[in-house]
């Protein structure tokens, strides 16, 4: 699958605001994830290509998009809420709903992406300093169903956009 090009309309020369559920999809309770950095969810969209018959050209149309979150994750304390919501997504394959906006989330302006994910990369190849262990992580939207509706990746606008 060929994808066309990268949409990064959310995230300008300011440090983005990056967010985790701990509500439901349908009450949210965003919590800041503040010891983030290097955070990348680009979206992509692939191309299907289309051969109509007596054309001497490939057409092409939209095809699905692929959103990949990655970020680096410092671990400074032994209690650490954010590092164990994480966590558990990768050890338990439990969806964890991310958000990432241009703008706080609760002022209603805010333009981002919001999905139900599951983390499948946890490593430690970042290394640890003085200030604790930096993990890289890397979540990939899945399947998370509430109220018997599944709930699809977002895209997060401001009303007046």
């Amino acid at each position: 699958m060929s994808t066309t090009g990268t949409n990064h309309y959310y995230q300008q020369d300011d440090e983005p605001f990056f967010y985790y559920n701990t509500g439901t999809d349908a009450t949210p309770a965003w919590v800041s994830i503040t010891d983030a950095e290097e955070i990348s969810w680009p979206v992509t969209k692939g191309q299907v290509e289309r051969k109509p018959r007596g054309s001497k050209f490939t057409l092409k149309r939209g095809g699905k998009k692929e959103a990949v979150l990655t970020f680096n994750l410092l671990k400074t304390r032994a209690q650490d809420d954010v590092f164990d919501a994480i966590w558990d997504s990768y050890c338990n394959d439990t969806p964890i709903n991310f958000a990432l906006t241009d703008k706080a989330i609760a002022e209603g302006d805010a333009n981002g992406i919001s999905a139900w994910c599951e983390v499948f990369e946890f490593s430690n190849a970042a290394g640890s300093g003085e200030n604790g262990v930096v993990h890289e992580i890397s979540a990939e939207p899945t399947d998370y169903v509430e109220a018997g509706s599944l709930i699809h990746p977002s895209l997060i606008q401001d009303p007046g956009t």
